[in-house]
């Protein structure tokens, strides 16, 4: 019998609760294959210490003492995201599962019942320039973004509150280098893509380009050094960030080097 690597689509959450007073403590959004069930417990799942760690009213799911420490430091930081103030735009998928794509283009998308335009599952961040723009979309597309991301929220829809307290301080350094890797990810995800047909009920024929960000890791990466050092991130900090749940958002990717 062969044994599927499907991962469990459902997001659930296992609350403990004893009156010893002894702290509070999580555990990342866990990830497992079919296979690794029997170890799932034992192996897969370790607790974090939450200390005073805070985000409205969420139970933070902690992946490392790493994120603590790199959360500290943004700390420091402004709110980098606004809505609605320029031209400028960038367009973000609402439901990501291991990567958040965000882009300054239009992909392309045509349905047989509404003709082409943009699909209901990308929205919307304007800005006031190119430079804040390419910064936003860069921003979106990081690990480390996804961390903060799959950290605090549902683990399925990427909402406007996630996005607002994202925090980092526009420099114009931190767009000089940032502007290039937008431009060549834009590139990389464009040149990677393929164009999907499908057939609906309700629809009829709908085609749409269909990307693949974990191909385009290599430069996602780049982006989370220049973010890194905008921080003052240490090594291990990095590291964290960009190896975060590897062998699940890789997949076969990653079983292929």
């Amino acid at each position: 019998m062969q044994i599927r690597k499907d991962f469990l689509k459902f997001r659930l959450a296992i609350f403990v609760v004893t009156d010893n007073s002894q702290g509070c403590f999580s555990t990342k959004y866990t990830r497992w294959l079919a296979n690794e069930r029997k170890v799932l417990f034992t192996a897969l799942v370790n607790f974090s210490d939450m200390k005073d760690f805070k985000y409205q009213n969420v139970l933070p799911k902690i992946a490392s003492p790493l994120f603590i420490s790199s959360y500290n430091k943004m700390l420091k930081e402004k709110p980098f995201f606004y809505y609605n103030c320029g031209s400028d735009i960038v367009f973000y998928h609402n439901a990501p599962v291991n990567w958040i794509r965000a882009h300054s283009f239009v992909p392309y998308f045509h349905s047989e019942r509404d003709g082409e335009g943009i699909t209901t599952q990308l929205k919307q961040l304007s800005f006031n320039s190119i430079e804040r723009q390419k910064l936003g979309a860069s921003i979106l597309n990081s690990s480390l973004f996804f961390i903060w991301w799959i950290t605090n929220s549902d683990c399925y829809h990427l909402n406007k509150p996630e996005i607002a307290n994202f925090k980092i301080s526009y420099t114009n350094i931190l767009g000089q280098h940032i502007a290039p890797l937008a431009d060549k990810l834009a590139k990389d995800m464009l040149s990677k893509s393929k164009r999907r047909v499908y057939n609906y009920q309700t629809s009829g024929r709908v085609e749409y380009d269909e990307f693949y960000m974990k191909l385009s890791k290599s430069i996602i990466d780049e982006i989370d050094k220049v973010l890194a050092k905008h921080y003052g991130f240490t090594e291990e900090e990095l590291d964290f960030i960009i190896n975060y749940d590897i062998k699940y958002r890789m997949g076969d990717e990653l079983n292929e080097e």
